[in-house]
């Protein structure tokens, strides 16, 4: 038997893994995303009209798309003749009338309107997050509906790994049963190939990497359950994404609007990689949506440098932005373990927040920085 038979056997035979969650009380992350409404109509009359938005003090206007995310700060520019409807956080609707106007929500909006689902009660913190960071770390794919039904599978290797790394790759339904395995030598990425079993619409599935021939230093399987999106919703989704792609906006803000839209539809996959294309400029629009989105998955790391990156841009006059950002930082740490930077980053977010007179967030970030310094 080949030695990737050996690993796959025992993979199949043994793939339990333990289970790793922070333990720290912490409050749901859908309540600090920042959005406060979603987009759910853009009818044009004739003749067409259209909506656009611009995200922030300095940002240029972008075309806007049903499904997109709104919060306050945003300018909202009715055009023509167009019935423009905007959810908010709170469940009421909200028309739009001709011409430019603020977003109309106030409330922090909730999973079941903005489509943004973490896990309710905790923040996972993942091994590679560890002081030790002795476990290859999955990029791709994380939690949440999956678009692609066969993924590229990426991953981060040990951070005090030398030389080449040998890792058995695998992909698992429930229970833990292992579908497909291999082993592959000092690579980062494998595609799921075409002669393996496609994935099948709302099965839970995790993608599994560890470096060869153990299976216990990998990443809780149970915490990195994704699953494939329906195809009826795949097709909807496609004809919005073909729409956008053939627009006259600019690549970069076609990308950072089709990001938008999957992030809404729990696509974060796929939203990550729209981002993290090379080719898009450093905004702080993006980055501070990176660092949400690399939050949501379970990446605390990798949301840590995106919106240290974002501050660097100086965000001096977006102070909700600042505040959103200070607030990630917080989430980020207390998920790490960091209670010190976690309180002192909370807090920055509650000065910002008491400038802006929410008192609502106020209260929320005050009662989480009591919980982390009891």
């Amino acid at each position: 038997m080949t030695n990737q038979g050996r690993a796959c056997m025992f993979l199949a035979l043994f793939g339990g893994l333990p289970q790793v969650r922070s333990s720290l009380p912490v409050q749901a992350i859908d309540q600090q995303n920042g959005f406060t409404g979603r987009i759910i109509r853009i009818e044009p009359g004739e003749p067409k009209g259209r909506l656009r938005i611009k995200q922030g003090a300095g940002a240029r206007f972008i075309e806007a798309a049903e499904s997109m995310l709104v919060r306050r700060g945003h300018l909202l520019l009715v055009e023509g003749k167009v019935r423009v409807t905007i959810r908010c956080g709170d469940g009421s609707d909200h028309d739009l009338v001709p011409g430019p106007q603020g977003c109309p929500c106030i409330s922090q909006c909730i999973p079941e309107i903005c489509g943004i689902s973490h896990d309710g009660s905790t923040i996972r913190s993942t091994r590679h997050d560890s002081p030790d960071g002795v476990y290859p770390t999955i990029i791709s794919p994380r939690p949440g509906l999956l678009l692609d039904r066969r993924p590229a599978i990426r991953w981060i290797p040990p951070s005090e790994a030398k030389g080449y790394l040998t890792y058995t790759v695998s992909l698992r339904a429930e229970n833990n049963n292992v579908l497909w395995c291999r082993t592959v030598v000092s690579k980062t990425e494998l595609a799921y190939p075409n002669d393996a079993p496609p994935l099948t619409p709302g099965r839970p599935y995790s993608a599994v990497v560890s470096t060869y021939p153990a299976a216990v230093d990998a990443e809780d399987a149970p915490e990195l359950t994704f699953t494939a999106m329906p195809w009826r919703d795949v097709d909807a989704l496609r004809k919005k994404v073909r729409r956008l792609s053939r627009s006259r906006l600019p690549k970069t803000e076609r990308r950072f609007l089709i990001a938008n839209l999957y992030a809404a539809k729990g696509l974060y996959t796929e939203a990550i990689s729209q981002l993290e294309n090379r080719r898009l400029e450093r905004s702080l629009s993006k980055l501070r949506m990176l660092g949400d989105l690399y939050l949501a998955v379970g990446l605390n790391r990798e949301a840590e440098k995106r919106y240290l990156d974002a501050l660097s841009l100086e965000p001096e006059d977006e102070l909700e932005e600042r505040a959103l950002i200070q607030s990630g930082l917080g989430w980020v740490y207390e998920g790490l373990g960091l209670c010190e930077q976690a309180v002192e980053r909370f807090g920055q977010a509650r000065n910002a927040y008491e400038q802006l007179g929410d008192a609502t967030l106020v209260q929320q970030l005050t009662r989480q920085i009591r919980l982390l310094t009891k």
